[in-house]
């Protein structure tokens, strides 16, 4: 059910409870975890969730920040986009890029 809502559970041990919360967008699925009332709750950002949804209207932006509040730990792929979604929240954002690091990683 909940991945049809586009949410993700990481379940651990074997006894099948989730051990983490993991939301793919602030605005639609951040709102749902929002409501799980669940922790750690994590938010991963994807760009129109914090670019175009909170211009919509006031009440976009207040789920937005609402969802941000909820939220232990904010992901964003890229600084840009944490810059922006600065704007709606005061924690820290965890920057997860896409990609390798070629400098690290080159070919044998």
């Amino acid at each position: 059910f909940c991945q049809r809502l586009g949410v993700a559970y990481a379940y651990h041990g074997i006894h099948g409870t989730a051990a983490i919360l993991h939301a793919h967008y602030a605005s639609s699925y951040g709102l749902i975890g929002s409501f799980a009332g669940f922790s750690p709750y994590v938010i991963s950002l994807w760009g129109s969730d914090v670019y175009s949804f909170p211009r919509v209207s006031p009440i976009h932006k207040y789920i937005l920040r609402r969802n941000f509040k909820k939220a232990d730990m904010l992901l964003s792929t890229s600084h840009c986009m944490a810059d922006e979604a600065s704007l709606y929240t005061d924690k820290k954002l965890l920057i997860t890029p896409f990609g390798i690091d070629v400098e690290k990683f080159v070919p044998i």
